[in-house]
């Protein structure tokens, strides 16, 4: 019989960003599960819609830990912290990609004569934001059922181009790329509530950063100026799905209902 309440209690810790991973690694065969129904969720007519790198390689997590993982500008200091929601021990990072073109609907006559139908690949990148959101919401419920933790980040642009990730992850310059979420998944740290970071870093603007960084959304960093947080050795992330006992909070979606 299938365990209704398990579910939702998996749905509701799916929605917390677990901001902190212990050292236990994830082992292959549950990455070749989770990758197995990123990969295979449903998508607009099977298509397929985007690109995916998983990653368990200790080198490449410490770089994106270090080099991918910077948030907004915040400008009261003009600083900004890392995402540690994935600083973990796996990471699926989502990216748009060339539409393969399966069942040859996307050559059509356009205005100019036979070509691309600029139409439809306006449709087409909207409908990879969709595929994206089903793949990583199936992920994230299935890695929850199997006792993982899981947190979101779609702050991948900020200090780092689109060619420094197309590097990264062994793309062509001139590939069509662009990173649009990660992914984390692992194990907490027990000593931790979820909210939690230990240690985080931050950098800060240098007098070389451009003007107007009132304004600015992200820093275009440009000096090595980074530190540990000041204010404690833990830093509390204000949790927005549910209060710090853990009650989830409810999402205030207008449901109209017919029966």
């Amino acid at each position: 019989m299938i365990d209704k309440d398990f579910i939702l209690k998996c749905m509701h810790e799916s929605r917390k960003a677990q901001r902190n991973y212990s050292d236990r690694k994830v082992d292959q065969e549950t990455v070749d599960f989770l990758t197995e129904i990123a990969v295979n969720a449903p998508s607009k007519q099977n298509e397929v819609d985007f690109t995916l790198a998983v990653i368990t390689n200790e080198d490449m997590l410490k770089e994106h830990e270090e080099r991918f993982t910077w948030g907004y500008h915040w400008d009261k200091v003009n600083s900004a912290m890392h995402n540690t929601q994935v600083h973990a021990p796996l990471i699926f990072v989502y990216g748009k990609t060339l539409p393969e073109d399966i069942h040859e609907d996307i050559w059509a006559a356009d205005e100019d004569g036979p070509g691309v139908n600029e139409l439809f690949e306006d449709t087409f990148r909207d409908t990879q934001n969709k595929s994206i959101g089903i793949s990583s919401g199936q992920m994230v419920l299935a890695a929850h059922m199997m006792g993982l933790k899981t947190g979101y980040s779609q702050n991948t642009m900020h200090n780092e181009s689109g060619n420094a990730w197309k590097e990264f992850l062994g793309y062509d310059k001139s590939d069509y790329y662009d990173p649009m979420l990660v992914v984390g998944v692992g194990y907490p740290d027990e000593s931790l509530a979820w909210y939690e970071t230990r240690n985080l870093e931050y950098v800060v603007a240098s007098e070389e950063e451009p003007e107007g960084l009132d304004s600015r959304p992200f820093l275009e960093v440009v000096s090595n100026d980074i530190r540990q947080y000041p204010h404690s050795d833990t830093f509390i992330f204000e949790p927005r799905s549910a209060e710090l006992d853990g009650t989830p909070i409810p999402k205030n979606v207008k449901v109209k209902r017919f029966f």
